[in-house]
């Protein structure tokens, strides 16, 4: 499947990302024909766990200095507790999320990455879902919480823990689809209309000019999923 060919999506992570909740969605975009960067606070590995387990390092694509996000159609932001703390705080990276929700993009969440939403103060009024422990700071951030594997609220895809992946996955799919037909998810009366010239782009089927990069943390991904298919 090669759907999503010309597609970027950015997948917005820092040391302490839940593993499956990173690598899962990756793949799955891979497959249908997007480029995904992985992107952190600064170049070098970022570190995963399993649950409470260390899990892999893997190595970053760009550094948030580096990118803005008018080159990419769409942000995942995998869970893991100690990976959204930290990330919570960084003010680059809530900078970084606020493009997409300022452009109508669309943005998936999953476990704990709702504490990035909340921070960069785009919750009120939102319906979601998070980790189950969450759900109080969801409701004082002025959100709507819900107990369901996977949440659609116009641009926003959210899900609760790594049994939900098959569901946030095709979601992200679905989300990506739909935003390249229409140029446009459902916009909020607060959030800003796209500006025209990126609306014309997407609407037309075509990606802004951005600039040539090689990806090696996801062609190396993409390199794993062929040789398990294989494999099988």
């Amino acid at each position: 499947m090669a759907h999503l060919s010309g597609v970027r999506v950015a997948v917005l992570a820092m040391n302490g990302f839940e593993e499956s909740e990173l690598i899962d969605p990756i793949k799955n975009l891979l497959e249908n024909g997007a480029q995904v960067d992985l992107i952190s606070e600064k170049r070098g590995q970022i570190l995963g766990f399993r649950h409470f387990e260390k899990g892999l390092k893997i190595p970053v694509d760009f550094s948030l200095d580096e990118v803005n996000s008018d080159e990419y159609q769409a942000l995942i932001l995998p869970g893991g507790a100690l990976n959204a703390d930290y990330e919570r705080a960084v003010p680059k990276a809530l900078e970084f999320v606020r493009g997409f929700e300022k452009m109508g993009k669309p943005i998936a969440a999953i476990c704990h990455a709702p504490w990035v939403l909340i921070s960069a103060g785009l919750v009120r009024g939102r319906t979601l879902t998070s980790y189950h422990t969450l759900k109080d700071d969801i409701k004082n951030a002025g959100g709507h919480w819900t107990d369901q594997e996977v949440t659609r609220d116009q641009n926003w895809i959210t899900s609760r823990e790594p049994r939900d992946l098959p569901a946030f996955n095709h979601e992200i799919i679905n989300a990506i689809e739909e935003f390249l037909k229409t140029g446009q998810l459902g916009f909020r009366p607060t959030v800003p209309q796209q500006e025209e010239s990126y609306i014309k782009h997407t609407a037309g089927g075509e990606m802004p000019e951005v600039p040539d990069r090689k990806n090696q943390t996801t062609s190396h991904l993409l390199e794993e999923k062929q040789a398990e298919k294989k494999a099988g």
